[in-house]
């Protein structure tokens, strides 16, 4: 069973107005409810993972604000260009420490998730490559997540 274990005290979205400055996008409505209102997201008999074209792709939890600010810089800082390739903002990470982010394509205000291979990235500098496409949304990623033991 999954555990979407809830914050003891509700987060207000002003958290992420530093983060929304700094990309110029609004964080979705569906993640921006869920991450005020819990703190983690965990298995409670195995790992977790979401089914990808039938691979299984481990998702271990999410991001502080703080880290997807710094993540964001990171990519800015690798030359990603948000004119070219859309705004990338790393929300969670699998075991390896690669990255599930939001991807909001040029002009789109409803991101997809995406799952990055994140030291890819770094050595193949500004290009998205190395890049899956998880889910259209947010919500669907969480009803996608499954455990395996």
């Amino acid at each position: 069973m999954i555990n979407f274990i809830p914050n003891e005290d509700k987060l207000n979205p002003d958290v992420f107005s530093d983060l929304e400055k700094l990309t110029g996008v609004k964080m979705p409505h569906d993640f921006v409810e869920f991450y005020c209102n819990h703190s983690a997201i965990e298995g409670t008999e195995g790992d977790l993972f979401i089914d990808v074209d039938n691979e299984p792709l481990q998702f271990d939890d999410l991001f502080p604000v703080e880290y997807m600010i710094e993540k964001v810089e990171q990519l800015l800082q690798h030359g990603l260009n948000p004119n070219e390739q859309g705004v990338v903002i790393p929300f969670g990470y699998d075991s390896a420490l690669n990255w599930f982010c939001f991807h909001f394509e040029n002009g789109t205000s409803t991101p997809n998730i995406i799952w990055m291979n994140s030291e890819q990235l770094v050595l193949e500098g500004s290009q998205l490559n190395g890049i899956i496409k998880v889910r259209d949304t947010f919500t669907n990623f969480l009803n996608d997540l499954y455990e395996e033991e």
